[in-house]
């Protein structure tokens, strides 16, 4: 018979306790403090928890499209090239892009080896980074695929309203 989290919490705390006092080891807590900023268990939750942001928003906003057409005067006043900004912008757009897929895919095999750490009471980066490297690309391409379907289904609803609009404004 399977027991609900309320039987189980107890259980879970004394577990916990003993793998981070019993005995005291600073270099297990560094490791797995290592795992939780690797996998992103360290968040804040991302909450909208401040409402005094959103007061000071505009009352109005423009009806109609801002002339952009003095810009290039600016840009060239400062002496940057639009092309080397457009340049700048798009290879800092990619880095992103390639940082942020290098992140998904260390968090998909480091929360393999927290799981182990866990259940072991004993954390090993190295070995289970070994260990679990398989399981965690299969997994990075579980979120790639699935990331791709909800932006696909996104981009078929959100595409018409899209159109709309930009149809409405010209």
């Amino acid at each position: 018979m399977s027991k609900s989290a309320v039987d189980v919490i107890g259980a879970a705390f004394e577990h916990t306790q003993a793998q981070l006092t019993k005995p005291f080891r600073f270099g297990q807590w560094a490791r797995l403090a290592v795992l939780a900023l690797a996998t992103g268990e360290m968040s804040s939750g991302g909450g909208c928890n401040s409402f005094q942001s959103m007061s000071n928003l505009p009352s109005r906003f423009p009806t109609h499209p801002q002339n952009f057409a003095g810009s290039h005067d600016a840009l060239g006043r400062l002496g940057l090239d639009p092309a080397v900004l457009a340049t700048v912008i798009v290879v800092a757009l990619l880095g992103f892009l390639i940082l942020g897929l290098v992140w998904v895919y260390v968090a998909s095999i480091s929360r393999f080896v927290l799981f182990e750490a866990v259940l072991r009471r004993h954390c090993e980066l190295e070995a289970g980074w070994n260990r679990w490297q398989r399981q965690g690309l299969r997994f990075f391409g579980w979120q790639l695929a699935l990331s791709g379907v909800a932006l696909g289904v996104a981009a078929v609803l959100f595409l018409p309203l899209l159109l709309l609009v930009l149809d409405t404004m010209w």
